[in-house]
């Protein structure tokens, strides 16, 4: 899915619509059928609801002749829609969005990082102190793992396993992964087994023709979900890496003896 940040021009006279719309049924029909009838060729968008109002907002291609505030000014003659702007930045070749001034999931606030620049982040840290530095990944995501379990078993409901599947399941609609499966989960000897495919890193590190072990960060959000789960402190060891030829990356998480 294309999110309404940046687009690339190509040759196209392009602007920004935001949309301020009743949430009730047809509203983005109705503003579509006015789009249509101006010949607006609506391109990548995305609506979101809070409470009566929705917002809508897209990049649009204009036929010549066409007017976006002219568009912006019809759009407001129907009664579904109580606010229209317009705007776009253009830089070069491409367009960016300069009216939406951020982006949330389930209404805490979101930041995008392009899969480039996780990449080389990532890249940088190896590089730049090796074992030590695969280490200090794995802690990062250890302590974002712990961190958010309290919300996500607030906002689910769910403890044990079901939490742990509810998770898994939202990294995946994130993009952190294709696939998983929780071959054992043990709250009583506290040992997790889960297989992985499709691993960002993995995909990243395959990417950059490297081979060894390579889910670290996920490998420690996994973990430190989990241990709160768990109520325990755990470790996790990556046992196979899809950028080693493996068919998944298998973690298990057993309890830490201290």
């Amino acid at each position: 899915m294309e999110l309404p940040v940046i687009a690339r021009r190509e040759g196209r006279k392009m602007v920004v619509f935001s949309l301020v719309l009743e949430n009730r049924p047809g509203a983005i029909a109705r503003a579509s059928e006015v789009l249509a009838e101006a010949g607006v060729n609506i391109l990548a968008g995305a609506h979101s609801v809070s409470g009566e109002r929705g917002v809508w907002t897209f990049f649009a291609e204009l036929p010549e002749g066409v007017d976006g505030e002219e568009i912006s000014s019809r759009l407001l003659e129907l009664d579904c829609v109580k606010e229209a702007s317009v705007g776009g930045t253009p830089a070069g070749e491409i367009m960016i969005n300069d009216l939406t001034r951020g982006y949330t999931l389930m209404g805490q606030e979101t930041a995008l990082m392009r899969w480039a620049w996780f990449s080389r982040l990532l890249e940088a840290v190896k590089d730049q102190w090796g074992a030590a530095g695969e280490a200090f990944i794995y802690h990062m995501g250890y302590g974002a793992g712990s961190s958010v379990e309290p919300y996500w078993r607030e906002v689910t409901g769910l403890s044990g396993r079901a939490l742990a599947e509810a998770a898994l399941n939202v990294m995946k609609a994130m993009n952190w992964m294709k696939d998983f499966e929780i071959v054992k989960f043990d709250e009583e000897e506290k040992e997790v087994i889960i297989r992985i495919r499709g691993s960002l890193e993995c995909r990243m590190a395959k990417e950059r023709g490297e081979r060894g072990p390579a889910s670290n960060y996920i490998r420690g959000v996994i973990a430190g979900f989990v241990g709160e789960i768990l109520d325990h402190p755990v470790i996790a060891e990556e046992t196979a890496c899809e950028a080693e030829g493996a068919d998944y990356d298998e973690i298990i998480i057993r309890a830490l003896r201290l």
